[in-house]
């Protein structure tokens, strides 16, 4: 039997404080209820499961197991994955440098699912999605953990299509289940947030599916 190591109750970078937000327990039961959704919408169907490296690998390898446990899901499921940056350009978008493209062309006969971390000023999904789609898969879906809206850049509308949890303080920081500090804290099975001037951690919400 495998014991879950102990969760520190804080964490300390620096003069920032970090506490207990999201608990695992939470993340695989929302996880479950993700994957459940999903596999009624490809029930039958092929479906590629596209990772953006390196802070959706946690949530990516929970939902592909949650996902192959559905009864009368998809009828086959692929992983592949990029690596992405975006930044600044002439255009309001910006521009994306692919550090890492998919391993395996695009088909037609297969269904995208395209699994992010965290989206919050939008750029990076808005330009990858562009990108994907003009691929021709037999559909584009994305599905973000955590979803801070309020934090889009000016003229970015972009909604993910499948929500984690949607989190409503733009100045909140979260670590943890692949999301990471100065490349720490990724392997945390919890996800845990930023304290400010010693005030609760802001609530956070799950969209219905």
């Amino acid at each position: 039997m495998t014991i879950a190591p102990e969760q520190p109750a804080t964490i300390k970078h620096g003069e920032m404080i970090f506490e207990p937000w999201i608990t695992a327990e939470v993340i695989d039961q929302r996880v479950t209820d993700i994957a459940r959704h999903l596999g009624a919408l490809y029930t039958g169907q092929q479906v590629r499961l596209i990772t953006v490296l390196r802070g959706a690998q946690p949530f990516a390898d929970l939902l592909l197991a949650k996902l192959q446990a559905v009864d009368d899901g998809p009828s086959s499921i692929t992983i592949d994955a990029l690596r992405v940056k975006s930044y600044e350009g002439t255009q309001s978008t910006g521009s994306l440098s692919w550090l890492q493209d998919l391993a395996h062309p695009t088909n037609p006969d297969v269904h995208d699912v395209l699994i992010e971390d965290i989206v919050d000023s939008g750029k990076t999904l808005t330009l990858v999605t562009k990108e994907l789609s003009a691929r021709n898969p037999a559909s584009l879906r994305s599905v973000v953990l955590l979803d801070r809206p309020e934090g889009r850049a000016a003229g970015i509308e972009y909604t993910p299509d499948v929500i984690g949890f949607h989190i409503t303080d733009v100045d909140a920081w979260a670590i943890g289940f692949g999301l990471d500090l100065d490349e720490a804290y990724r392997e945390l099975p919890d996800i845990y947030g930023k304290i400010h001037d010693d005030q609760p951690l802001p609530p956070y919400t799950m969209p219905v599916l």
